[in-house]
């Protein structure tokens, strides 16, 4: 499972904790398929003082200190931590984190390592970007009275910003401003389904 998608659902398994972490995740591509892409988290205060996101933690399962970003930038070329914040609140806790990244290998680098399941074609009408979600190859999970009883209501979401007009989108929105796409999966059934699963934007 990539990268991203399975800090999405480490969100969702925190509810188990009886505490919540948002994941928002937004790619911003230029037209020679270079580009930014900034992770966001908002975590319960509660759960951060806790230290379940120490680095020296036995259960930290996602990445969320500067040093974390920072060892993702030295491991894959053409991947830069442009910035990082961090804002304690009484109630929630929010990261943020801005990598750029010089082609598609690293993009790939950040999404799924070792993997690449994020690609784009060229056509005669234009370019599609196809960022795959589930491969197929994922376990499904069968309880589904466990995970309607934890993770009803939740999604995951991602965006995409073209550097031209998109054209379509295989599924999702284009917002108004034309360029960008928008996709929210509902976990009970991204979990629940074993079926392939890619997102397909043209421009």
């Amino acid at each position: 499972m990539n990268a991203i998608v399975r800090s999405a659902l480490t969100a969702a398994v925190v509810v188990l904790l009886g505490s919540c972490l948002n994941v928002e995740t937004h790619i911003d591509l230029d037209a020679d398929y270079s580009g930014r892409v900034t992770v966001s988290y908002e975590i319960d205060t509660e759960l951060w003082e806790l230290g379940v996101f120490d680095s020296d933690t036995s259960i930290r399962a996602i990445p969320v200190s500067e040093s974390d970003f920072r060892r993702t930038a030295r491991r894959v070329e053409g991947v830069e931590l442009l910035g990082y914040t961090l804002s304690r609140g009484d109630i929630v806790t929010e990261v943020e984190a801005r990598l750029s990244f010089s082609d598609l290998d690293a993009l790939n680098g950040i999404y799924a390592p070792g993997r690449r399941l994020i690609t784009i074609e060229e056509q005669e009408a234009g370019r599609v970007y196809i960022q795959r979600l589930r491969t197929g190859e994922e376990s499904a999970v069968r309880d589904r009275e466990f995970l309607e009883a934890y993770f009803s209501g939740y999604d995951i979401a991602f965006t995409v910003t073209a550097p031209s007009e998109i054209r379509s989108v295989s599924t999702g929105e284009v917002l108004d401003d034309g360029v960008t796409g928008r996709l929210s999966l509902d976990i009970m059934e991204f979990l629940t389904t074993g079926d392939p699963l890619a997102w397909e934007i043209r421009y």
